[in-house]
């Protein structure tokens, strides 16, 4: 956890705590929801790019606008994700978050990742 700026943004992160989920993992509602063992979290596979959701985020991820993550506006989002292995002991760690984007570093970096992926993804 070296890095002190956001990758999309460029501002000071903060460290916080956080459940698995690279989406929403960093929202205090998160936080109580895994201490109540309400979600379900798994690993995916989307653009090519690994990617912790939970099961609430795994649903809602096509709600996202392609142009976000810098895809064509005819890339459906929910219809590219593989799935790669459940988290078996979702718990509480530690990981960077920027108050600016709102988002937690594992999410941006993903989001930084697919972004840098935009040429390739351009010829579809």
């Amino acid at each position: 956890m070296s890095e002190s700026n956001c990758p999309i943004c460029y501002a000071s992160l903060e460290t916080r705590d956080v459940a698995p989920c690279w989406d929403c993992g960093a929202l205090p509602i998160e936080l109580s929801h895994l201490a109540e063992g309400q979600h379900k979290y798994a690993e995916f596979l989307i653009f090519d790019a690994a990617i912790i959701l939970c099961d609430f985020c795994q649903v809602d991820f096509g709600s996202y606008a392609s142009e976000y993550f810098g895809q064509s506006h005819r890339v459906r989002l929910g219809k590219g994700m593989t799935f790669v292995r459940d988290v078996l002991d979702p718990h509480l760690t530690k990981d960077k978050y920027c108050p600016n984007c709102e988002r937690r570093l594992a999410f941006l970096r993903f989001l930084a990742d697919v972004r840098e992926q935009r040429p390739q993804a351009e010829g579809q």
